[in-house]
């Protein structure tokens, strides 16, 4: 199973070309990030730093939100983040097969992901599918949603780690079935 895809790739290797400029400059940025991680010479695993990530996320921007817990969860966000920028420590060389570095770099893109699920969350003022908005519900504590406002998928530009992301809608059209309410009672 393991080399599956590999067996499928149809492609000659010397199709690929590494002498472009843009090559040498994604993988010069890359080297400067693995050398940035590994240059902070913090105590905490990345491992212990993402368990941290996870609490949050999962207390404050989880299937049950509200507005003062995706409030607080960004300011979280941002000290989980400075924690892993000041206090992240891998062990090993970045010259070898290093599992702590691959946990720290995926763990640094799930900081970004993280911030953009919170914002998404908080930009939805409604209820809708698994995410329950605790001010958005009905008489009946059944999901509110709002239609009219958000009847739309969501997908957010990342701009940089200081910018504010930007906002692009995918409308949501529906021609074989009637948009209703779920109804979880009957």
């Amino acid at each position: 199973m393991q080399n599956y895809l590999s067996d499928q790739i149809k492609v000659s290797r010397k199709t690929f070309d590494t002498t472009h400029p843009e090559f040498d400059e994604a993988e010069k940025g890359v080297r400067e990030r693995i050398q940035k991680l590994m240059n902070i010479k913090g105590t905490k695993s990345p491992d212990q730093i993402h368990k941290r990530l996870g609490h949050v996320m999962w207390n404050l921007v989880g299937m049950g939100r509200t507005l003062q817990s995706l409030v607080k969860a960004l300011d979280e966000l941002e000290d989980v983040k400075k924690e892993f920028y000041t206090d992240l420590r891998i062990v090993g060389s970045a010259d070898d097969l290093n599992t702590e570095l691959e946990k720290a770099l995926r763990l640094e893109d799930f900081l970004v992901m993280a911030k953009m699920m919170a914002i998404d969350a908080l930009h939805r003022n409604e209820s809708c599918g698994a995410h329950f908005r605790e001010e958005y519900q009905t008489a009946d504590g059944e999901a509110a949603r709002d239609d009219e406002h958000y009847m739309y998928v969501s997908c957010w530009k990342y701009t940089g780690d200081n910018e504010k992301p930007i906002l692009l809608k995918e409308p949501l059209k529906y021609e074989a079935i009637k948009v209703q309410t779920r109804n979880y009672k009957s």
